[in-house]
Order: structure tokens, then sequence, then C-alpha cells
């Protein structure tokens, strides 16, 4: 198995394949790793992370300004941001325990249409009245 790309290794004397293998054979082996990622990052559409992520923070309403610290957000605001980066990655499936908790009823349905439009599947725990609503008509399993 070849090592993660950027790890040292040695260029051993010795060919990992046997001698009536061909050279693609040693290309295809020391590439297979750099290959998969590859693949993996054009399956999540990686290259449009960042824009995602902006679109996300946007919709929320949240601060976009990713050199302010922490410290000086609001609670909501850190709420904001923490909803909107992973709507804005791309998950298969979000688990969103209270997500409405230190938002305003204009926030829940910026947070409610931005959850409309994920692909993911949405796991929600929730006692807040207004999010049940707007999300009543949508597809659910019931536990």
């Amino acid at each position: 198995m070849p090592e993660p790309p950027g790890s040292p290794i040695v260029a051993d004397q010795r060919l990992p394949l046997a001698p009536t293998d061909i050279v693609g054979d040693l290309v295809d082996l020391e590439l297979s790793t750099v290959r998969a990622a590859l693949a993996a990052a054009e399956a999540l559409d990686a290259w449009d992370a960042d824009r995602r992520v902006a679109v996300s923070l946007a919709a929320l309403n949240a601060v976009s300004d990713r050199t302010r610290p922490l410290g000086t957000l609001s609670v909501g605001q850190r709420h904001r941001v923490r909803l909107a980066c992973p709507l804005g990655a791309r998950h298969a499936v979000l688990l969103l325990d209270e997500p409405t908790n230190h938002l305003s009823a204009t926030l829940v349905d910026e947070l409610t249409a931005a959850l409309a439009t994920t692909e993911a599947a949405v796991v929600v725990a929730t006692h807040d009245r207004q999010l049940l609503r707007d999300t009543a008509s949508w597809p659910r399993l019931e536990l």
C-alpha cells in the first residue's frame, strides 16, 4: 500500500510488483492514494466548499468575517455560524439538537429555508413549535 501523499518514503531498490507487470502498473500503484483523494474531493464538489459555506453563512445572517475571533460573537451569532458550516459543507446526514436555541423567529425561518434546500438527511431534536410547524409536511421517519 502506498504511503499517503506528502509522507516521506524511501525509493526502495525492490519493486513492489512482479517483473512481468508494466510501468503503468507501478505508476498506478504509486498514485492510487492521490487518485482516491481526488475522486473523494470531486464527489464532494470540494472545489466549491468555501463558496457553499459563504452562502450558508449569508442565508443565516451569520458573521462571515473569517478573521473575527469567536469570543467576540454573541451566543446567537456563534450558533448561526455553527449551523451554517455543516449546511454548507454538504454532509450526508445532519443531526441537529435543539438547533433553534438562541435564534429569533426570523432566523428560525431562515434555518428552515436552509434545511429545506439541503440534500442531507436531517434529524432534528426540538421542542420549538415554529420549527415543528414549518417542517410538518417534510418526509419523516417516526421513531
